[in-house]
């Protein structure tokens, strides 16, 4: 049985904590910077990534807001 754990950064705040972002605080709290961040501040980037989780394991579990949930 294969399964898998994802911890993407969450819909609407990847901009915020790992591109360039405010983060909290004025900077505060921010992550390293990644040059495509802002591809999870997009719906499709995380419905592409159930999608590869859903065909390549037999369960997963993703992290997320709870607010995204219904994406």
């Amino acid at each position: 049985m294969r399964l898998a754990i994802a911890d993407p950064p969450y819909l609407g705040r990847a901009n915020r904590w790992y591109g360039s972002g405010r983060g909290h605080r004025g900077g505060v709290g921010r992550a390293a910077a990644h040059e495509a961040a802002s591809e999870w501040d997009d719906p499709a980037t995380h419905r592409a990534l159930v999608e590869r989780l859903e065909a390549a394991y037999d369960g997963w579990a993703i992290a997320a807001a709870a607010d995204s949930v219904h994406v």
